[in-house]
């Protein structure tokens, strides 16, 4: 590794360039002149090299998808505060680590009042689909609706149904906040639909699954509660609000 010539050292950026290993070419330097490639073979020295390359493309790509989720906020679950919730079953939602709801298309139905977490449980699973190289959408109910009727306005329906439909893992949040009309909510079905039995869906919402009908048409409520219940985990968070909690914390550091 010792004694290459700067132009043979200049050629080998450029070449490193043209092949993409941008990870290698960045880090030459240091590698070059590291304990880790001293006296190793040529063999063994691409091999670390390469290594390298690898895991930082993986980090890359992580960080894509992580981008294309359009997560909230980025909290996993070693920033949840079971303890602040002590109803909830602790085991059930740490399960959900393993990711084996996936495998079986499952879905996960987070119910309880705002503030109580259901958000940050959904990040924090998406986030470890993440980690095991899943692609994860999350949205909100109204953004999705929002995103079908403009899609049908613009006669690219089918491309939208796709994108919900092909995704491993979709989490759709804040279901009940806002009213659905006949039409809002055949959108709202037909991406559930398409993926029952087919591919992992993460729902929250604030109100119990027997007031749905509350906010959709009835005839769309059991639909879509058929297929949503049906091969399902449901945890159901009774506690308070984590928001009110930073709220107190906050006027006591004041005081």
């Amino acid at each position: 590794m010792v004694g290459v010539m700067t132009t043979d050292f200049e050629q080998l950026k450029q070449n490193l360039t043209k092949l993409r290993l941008s990870n290698i070419r960045t880090n030459l330097d240091r590698l070059l002149d590291s304990p880790e490639l001293q006296s190793v073979s040529l063999t063994e020295a691409l091999n670390i090299l390469t290594k390298y390359e690898l895991e930082e493309r993986k980090l890359n790509v992580r960080a894509q998808r992580v981008h294309r989720a359009h997560f909230p906020y980025l909290k996993g679950f070693e920033e949840f505060d079971f303890n602040y919730q002590p109803n909830i079953d602790r085991t059930k939602v740490l399960e959900l680590r393993t990711l084996r709801f996936m495998d079986e298309a499952k879905n996960i139905i987070l119910i309880g009042s705002p503030g109580v977490g259901k958000t940050h449980i959904a990040t924090a699973i998406g986030l470890e689909a993440i980690n095991h190289d899943k692609d994860v959408i999350f949205t909100t109910a109204q953004r999705m609706i929002q995103h079908l009727n403009g899609s049908e306005a613009r006669g690219t329906l089918e491309a939208a149904l796709k994108k919900y439909r092909k995704v491993p893992l979709l989490i759709i949040d804040e279901i009940g906040f806002m009213p659905m009309d006949e039409e809002s909510a055949n959108f709202f079905f037909q991406v559930i639909n398409e993926r029952y039995e087919k591919a992992a869906t993460i729902v929250t919402t604030n109100l119990p699954l027997s007031q749905w009908a509350d906010f959709m048409p009835d005839a769309q409520a059991n639909a879509i509660l058929d297929r949503l219940v049906h091969h399902s985990v449901r945890i159901q968070i009774i506690g308070k609000s984590y928001r009110m909690m930073d709220y107190y914390r906050s006027q006591t550091r004041k005081d």
